[in-house]
């Protein structure tokens, strides 16, 4: 389904919340897909009730390294709508945003993702910020996860007894 040019847009059926197999196959082709901007991968419970929570457990850190937006607890009927009005709106790169923000009561939460700039290599400290989408209200805020990948840490021999990483986060 996802060679066909005419598709633009897959509400995946996943379990629990948000799960899915981790065969390298599978989420390569859904990585192909996405990477191109060709495809908008929605990640929807089979449950009747509950939420994808993408990156809970290890069944569903690969669909969010390759892409896949998450479908919070929208139903498959309100995420297809969503889905299909947006890409006929033709939003383009702000669709992962929109599919993500409650927009008419089609899901109970808004999911903001910062990301970071990726570093090769520091020495010393860093810093960084994101700054949220203009909907964001901290009021609602209920949950902030940070989530670091492929996190390396080369070690003088001296500090061998106490390696550590602190990592700050300021309210917005």
């Amino acid at each position: 389904i996802l060679s066909l040019d005419n598709v633009k847009g897959v509400v995946l059926r996943t379990y629990g919340t948000g799960n899915a197999p981790e065969d390298p196959d599978f989420l390569s082709a859904l990585a192909e897909g996405i990477r191109k901007g060709e495809k908008t991968i929605v990640n929807i419970t089979q449950c009747p009730q509950g939420s994808v929570e993408m990156g809970l457990y290890a069944a569903s850190v690969g669909l969010l390294d390759v892409g896949v937006i998450s479908g919070l607890d929208m139903t498959p009927e309100a995420a297809l709508t969503k889905l299909m009005v947006l890409l006929g709106n033709r939003v383009g790169d702000q669709i992962k945003l929109q599919m993500q923000i409650n927009q008419r009561g089609e899901q109970s939460q808004n999911l903001f993702d910062l990301p970071y700039k990726a570093q090769k290599t520091l020495t010393g400290r860093y810093s960084d910020y994101a700054q949220p989408d203009r909907r964001f209200e901290r009021d609602a805020l209920t949950t902030s996860v940070i989530r670091i990948r492929r996190l390396k840490v080369e070690l003088e021999t001296r500090d061998l007894d106490n390696p550590c990483v602190h990592v700050f986060m300021n309210a917005p």
